[in-house]
């Protein structure tokens, strides 16, 4: 048995325990997530249980002789400073700053610096745009959890069939994480929060790999596998400024938080609604869409009209209960 395939079969018996043992660190300094006119949830729960995925990449760089340094090193910047976020808020000009960090060595890492000087503002304001993004998105019970186990299990997918260039246990020991913190997370009333450390963390995972992948490929249909959690921030930013709003503070304005709060249907059939979408969506794009050698302009704009002309109906269904709820 290598040292990987041991890894793998004692990391869920080390992500249990480093978890239940941080529940107890969080409650007794309390890391606390406390409910507000914007929370999903209506009971104090803790916080920053996202934890165990930097576990996770730790365990993954002690087993890998910490290959891939440039991406851990920013890993490392971007995970501490979310990490302190959810212990006390950090001012936003700092979180921006690492960000800003990690994703220039996330780009070197990815291109080895072989872009031209055009790409880096387009590379940029993409990554730090997906990176809080995701973090948007991590507003109820399982959507995190679910969602990247479908993003994780895609590129799991393309890594076994040569598609993907890049070492399995970044792609499974967070796999492992996840399912794990779906134990505590992926229910009615949770027992954690993954915390800005647990949807930033798994974000810059998701980004690199998504990266790596478009990037070998030479292929930008496959940020389309990132289209669910795309359509739903980018429309719910347009209906905010349309609005008036102010698109840096807090709301309950995107589709799954109408859909849980004003619908009323429960966190995790909407988690699970979000992440079967993404699979779908997903087998689409890498076993029909893909293989045929669609890379066009056309595409893109055909598959966005698709995602808009059922998100904008459904939104306004939700939007119309929750003013009735008013």
């Amino acid at each position: 048995m290598t040292s990987s395939n041991l890894l793998y079969l004692l990391s869920p018996l080390i992500f249990l325990v480093g978890l239940l043992l941080y529940f107890r660190l969080a409650e007794k300094y309390k890391i606390i997530d406390k409910p507000n006119e914007r929370s999903s949830h209506s009971v104090p729960t803790v916080r920053g249980g996202g934890i165990i995925f930097v576990l996770a990449i730790f365990l993954f760089a002690l087993n890998n002789h910490f290959s891939y340094g440039l991406f851990l090193l920013g890993f490392l910047g971007l995970s501490t400073i979310s990490f302190m976020d959810d212990i006390r808020q950090m001012p936003k000009r700092w979180r921006l700053g690492i960000q800003l960090i990690a994703v220039v060595l996330l780009v070197f890492q990815i291109t080895e610096g072989d872009i031209a000087w055009w790409q880096w503002g387009v590379f940029i304001l993409l990554f730090v745009s997906i990176i809080n993004f995701y973090n948007f998105m991590d507003g109820i019970n399982g959507i995190t959890a679910f969602y990247s186990l479908v993003m994780l299990g895609s590129f799991l997918y393309l890594q076994q069939t040569n598609v993907l260039e890049v070492e399995e246990g970044l792609i499974i020991l967070p796999i492992i994480a996840t399912l794990v913190f779906s134990i505590f997370n992926a229910r009615k009333k949770a027992r954690s929060f993954a915390g800005d450390v647990g949807s930033i963390s798994l974000a810059f995972i998701v980004l690199f790999l998504l990266g790596l992948l478009c990037w070998e490929q030479q292929n930008f249909m496959y940020i389309w596998l990132l289209g669910v959690y795309g359509i739903d921030c980018i429309l719910t930013i347009i209906q905010r400024l349309l609005l008036g709003q102010n698109i840096l503070k807090g709301h309950r304005l995107h589709l799954y938080q109408l859909m849980a709060n004003e619908g009323g249907i429960s966190h995790v059939k909407v988690s699970a609604l979000y992440a079967l979408t993404q699979l779908l969506l997903n087998i689409l794009i890498i076993g029909y869409v893909i293989p045929l050698d669609y890379n066009s302009f056309a595409v893109h704009f055909g598959l966005l009209i698709l995602s808009i002309s059922i998100y904008i109906p459904t939104k306004i269904r939700f939007n119309k209960i929750a003013q009735q709820a008013l």
